[in-house]
């Protein structure tokens, strides 16, 4: 416990340690009010750098909308500086309260990867310049992501991926999706090792389908 709460400092800073704790601390209210899962309360933006990492990248494009699937909170996507910002999960109960954070400025709705027409029917004729999957494509074997992923590229016009990649041998996920995968998708123009050093972030500009 000791050394986890160290390298959380390294990364974090002091003043980023304790609105760490505070964020945790009104996630747990909330978490009793939306009867969400409680792994969303563990992990706030202000307590994992990788989400500041993915608001940079996509932040650093020329983009006027985006799309987030699996958005949990919507932490991430509430800080993208974009006209048309668009997020989904499958939990009913964290969009919920997702919408109650970061409605005025997110258009959230319940979705799963494969929920094609309830993403169709949310985005209308709006194309997609970013799709952003983060810290769950992991749980995935890349044969069952790569003809969805392909799917929704071709169906909202999308630019680009952006992508984590875990890296071999780190412990808990069951898949890591090597660049020579992510390559089916389109040229990988960003690949940028995050600071807590289990994933790689692959930007991706798409191919033409």
């Amino acid at each position: 416990m000791e050394i986890s709460i160290f390298l959380k400092l390294r990364q974090i800073g002091l003043f980023g340690f304790v609105r760490c704790i505070a964020s945790k601390i009104h996630l747990y209210f909330l978490q009793k009010k939306y009867k969400f899962n409680k792994w969303h309360m563990t992990a706030p933006y202000s307590c994992r750098p990788y989400k500041q990492e993915v608001v940079n990248i996509v932040n650093s494009l020329n983009i006027c909308a985006s799309l987030e699937i699996g958005c949990g909170l919507g932490e991430i996507s509430s800080r993208f500086q974009c006209d048309h910002k668009f997020a989904c999960d499958q939990e009913e109960s964290v969009i919920s309260a997702a919408t109650f954070l970061f409605g005025e400025s997110v258009n959230f709705f319940t979705a799963s990867m494969d929920d094609f027409l309830a993403i169709k029917d949310n985005i209308r004729d709006i194309n997609i310049d970013i799709l952003i999957l983060i810290n769950w494509t992991h749980d995935f074997s890349f044969s069952w992501l790569e003809p969805r992923i392909l799917k929704l590229v071709k169906e909202h016009n999308i630019r680009f991926i952006l992508i984590d990649g875990i890296k071999t041998g780190i412990l808990g996920y069951l898949h890591t999706h090597s660049p020579e995968l992510l390559n089916h998708f389109g040229k990988i123009i960003l690949s940028k090792e995050s600071i807590d050093s289990a994933r790689t972030f692959y930007l991706i500009e798409c191919s033409s389908i």
